[in-house]
C-alpha cells in the first residue's frame, strides 16, 4: 500500500532573505557616470542573485527611461513611484530631513544609496555609495546645484553620525572620504565600476564608419565625451589642441565633444576665438550604440579632468581598444592602465605634446590598447562590485541580528 504524505501548500511568493530598498533617481541620470554606473551596479546585483529582492524607489516626477522599464521586466526588481517630486524632495533633505524610502526595520532589509542622500532614522543597516567628493572639494567646478552640494554635506555627516556603510568605487575616493569624515580607511568598503556589457556588444568597424558619415565626421579624429562642467577641463583641452593644431597643420585628427550642443557650451573659451572651429566638430549626446562607434573609431579619447572619483570613460575606451590620454589627478592615474598616456590638466603645452604623441604612434598607440588596455579593462567589472556589496549587505544584517 502507498502512504500519501499530505504536506502543507507553501506561498510560492515568498519575501525574499535580503531586501535592498534603493533611492533610484540615479538610475534616470542619462548622461552621466553615476547615472551609468547606479544602472550597470543594480542590474549586476539582480543578476548575481534572483533570490535578492530589489525595490526601486524614483520620484514621482522621475522619467520613464528604457531602463526603468527594462527593470520592470526582473522578477526580483520592482520600481515604486514615490509620493515626493524630485524637487521636493530636495527642499526637504537640504533642511535636514530624510525622506529616502526605507521601511522600519523588519528581517532581511538594507537600504543602499547609490549617491549620498540624507540617512533614514530607522535601525536597518544603511550602505551608501561615494563617487567622489567633487561637490565639497570644489563646488565652484561642480556640476551640482547649491542645494544638491547642501544635501551632499548634511548626508555625509549624518551618515557618519548613524554609523552608515559607507562605499568608495576608489581607492583615491576611500582616502578622500576617511580624511573628509576623519575616519578609519578601513571603515570604507573599496570597489570598482565595471563596463556595460554593449560597449563589447555594440562595437564594430562597419557601425563605425556609419556613425561617422551620419554625423559627417571625415578622417581621424579625438574624442571627448561627458557632461561639459568647469570640473572637465574643456577651456585647456581646446587650447592645448590650438597649440598642436598649428604645428602640426591641417593633416592633425579633428577633435570631437560629444555633450555639446554647441561650442558655446564649452566654457568660457570656445573653438572660434581660438581659430579652430573647422577642426572641432561638438555633438549633443547620443544613443548609446553610436557613442560606442564613436569612441571605438578614435585616435584616443582625450579625459584632461581636474577631479574624477573614477572616469568610467577610461575604462569604457579600453574596452573597445581605444587609447587614452588623460589627467594625471584624482583617481585618474590609478584606473589608467596600458595605452595610456598621462599628461599634467594645467599644463597646455604637456596636453598638446601627448596629443601629438598620439597622433604620431597611432599604430603602435592602438596595438597596446587592443592588447594590454583590453586585458586591463577586463579587470573592472559590475558583477565584482555587486557580489562585494551582497557580502556587505548579509554581514551587516548579520551584526545586526535582522538575518533570517
Amino acid at each position: 500500500m502507498q502512504h500519501v504524505i499530505s504536506l502543507p501548500k507553501r506561498n510560492l511568493k515568498c519575501e525574499p532573505l535580503l531586501q535592498f530598498h534603493v533611492d533610484g533617481d540615479p538610475v534616470c541620470f542619462s548622461t552621466s557616470g553615476v547615472g551609468n554606473a547606479a544602472r550597470g551596479l543594480l542590474d549586476a546585483i539582480s543578476s548575481c542573485d534572483s533570490s535578492v529582492g530589489i525595490t526601486c524607489c524614483v520620484s514621482k516626477d522621475a522619467p520613464e527611461t528604457e531602463w526603468l522599464a527594462a527593470f520592470r521586466t526582473r522578477p526580483n526588481i520592482t520600481v515604486k513611484r514615490l509620493l515626493l517630486s524630485k524637487r521636493q524632495r530636495n527642499m526637504l533633505e537640504v533642511l535636514g530631513f530624510p525622506v529616502v524610502d526605507v521601511p522600519e526595520r523588519r528581517a532581511g532589509s538594507v537600504a543602499l544609496y547609490l549617491y549620498p542622500r540624507v540617512p533614514g532614522a530607522n535601525r536597518a543597516p544603511q550602505l551608501c555609495i561615494v563617487h567622489d567628493l567633487s561637490s565639497v572639494r570644489m563646488p565652484e567646478q561642480s556640476s551640482m546645484p547649491w542645494h544638491g552640494i547642501v544635501i551632499n554635506k548634511k548626508a555625509l555627516k549624518e551618515g557618519k553620525r548613524r554609523n552608515v556603510q559607507f562605499i568608495a568605487c576608489s581607492r583615491f575616493t576611500q582616502v578622500d572620504l576617511a580624511g573628509y569624515l576623519d575616519i578609519r580607511q578601513e571603515d570604507i568598503t573599496q570597489i570598482y565600476w565595471g563596463v556595460d556589457r554593449q560597449w563589447s556588444d555594440l562595437s564594430s568597424d562597419l557601425l563605425c564608419g556609419a556613425v561617422c558619415r551620419k554625423y559627417s565626421i571625415l578622417g581621424t579624429y579625438f574624442i571627448w565625451y561627458g557632461q561639459i562642467t568647469p570640473r572637465k577641463n574643456i577651456p585647456n583641452l581646446l587650447r592645448a589642441y590650438a597649440s598642436a593644431y598649428r604645428l602640426y597643420g591641417e593633416g592633425f585628427p579633428d577633435l570631437v565633444l560629444v555633450g555639446a550642443r554647441g561650442e558655446s557650451d564649452c566654457g568660457t573659451l570656445t573653438p572660434t576665438e581660438l581659430g579652430i572651429a573647422h577642426k572641432v566638430r561638438t555633438l549633443p549626446s547620443m544613443e548609446l550604440p553610436d557613442l560606442v562607434a564613436l569612441v571605438s573609431g578614435a585616435v584616443a579619447l582625450v579625459f584632461p579632468s581636474w577631479y574624477e572619483g573614477f572616469g568610467l570613460p577610461v575604462i569604457e575606451a579600453l574596452t573597445l581598444g581605444t587609447p587614452v590620454l588623460l589627467s594625471n589627478r584624482a583617481a585618474l592615474p590609478e584606473i589608467a592602465g596600458p595605452a595610456c598616456l598621462l599628461f599634467d590638466p594645467a599644463d597646455v603645452e604637456d596636453i598638446a605634446r601627448q596629443l601629438g604623441r598620439a597622433a604620431s604612434e597611432v599604430e603602435r598607440l592602438r596595438t597596446s590598447a587592443n592588447l594590454e588596455g583590453r586585458a586591463w579593462a577586463a579587470r573592472f567589472s559590475f558583477g565584482a562590485a555587486a557580489r562585494t556589496i551582497l557580502s556587505l549587505a548579509r554581514k551587516a544584517l548579520d551584526q545586526d541580528g535582522s538575518n533570517v
